[in-house]
């Protein structure tokens, strides 16, 4: 009977008799098929969970580049560029707004050519050592009188030791980027600046930086550019 039956959460056990003090039977009464409840559904694969951080090249769309042809990446350097995007960026079309092939070797030509939109912009640079490397920005690149940004903004590096390495921002500070006419820089910290280039877009340098807490992105400290590319989307 019912009261033979003690209820402990989540299982039920079987009371003791009271004339013989062994169990009772567990065995439960057999329900219909119209009483029983709905399967509980199945939790997600923890592969599923963990898809959006395990793209291949044939998952992601390679996008559309328009107004040139990147001379600094391979295909295989854009797809993981476009998997580290800002989703408000995802799927847009990249367009090619500066580069140093038709613009020439000048920053402030850069800022002419990146001063009409709004960011992100990633700016890609390649050093005579042939190292590719750069920096998302998450606003325009502009000259203007303290750093600007948001934490969308990040470092990156293609090694052959480590093909593709990102730095996210750490919340350390928020100095993403400022520019002048002499320099721009992005990430900063103790005096140090994660990417640094000079006016002519000739010398540059890159340290660990507080607002990346990055690697050095070129081959060297100190670089020497050989070719810079400026890329909007739209």
């Amino acid at each position: 009977t019912d009261s033979d039956w003690i209820h402990i959460s989540p299982i039920l056990e079987p009371a003791k008799s009271a004339s013989s003090g062994k169990p009772q039977s567990s065995a439960p009464a057999p329900t219909s098929s119209a009483s029983r409840s709905e399967p509980a559904a199945k939790p997600p694969k923890l592969k599923q969970l963990k898809k959006r951080n395990r793209y291949s090249i044939s998952e992601v769309d390679m996008p559309v580049l328009i107004g040139g042809q990147t001379k600094l990446l391979l295909p295989e350097q854009v797809m993981d560029l476009t998997r580290n995007l800002p989703r408000r960026v995802v799927g847009c079309q990249w367009r090619l707004a500066f580069s140093t092939a038709q613009h020439g070797f000048s920053l402030q030509s850069l800022y002419r050519h990146t001063s009409s939109e709004d960011g992100p912009y990633l700016l890609v640079v390649r050093d005579t050592n042939e190292h590719v490397f750069g920096c998302l920005s998450s606003c325009t690149l502009h000259v203007s009188d303290q750093f600007e940004g948001t934490g969308e903004s990040f470092l990156f590096t293609f090694h052959s030791c480590n093909p593709f390495k990102m730095f996210k921002w750490t919340g350390e500070n928020y100095f993403f980027v400022k520019g002048d006419l002499r320099s721009i820089a992005f990430g900063s910290g103790e005096g140090h600046f994660g990417l640094w280039l000079d006016g002519d877009l000739y010398h540059g340098s890159s340290r660990r930086c507080k607002t990346f807490d990055n690697d050095v992105l070129s081959s060297d400290v100190d670089f020497t550019c050989k070719d810079v590319e400026v890329w909007g989307f739209s």
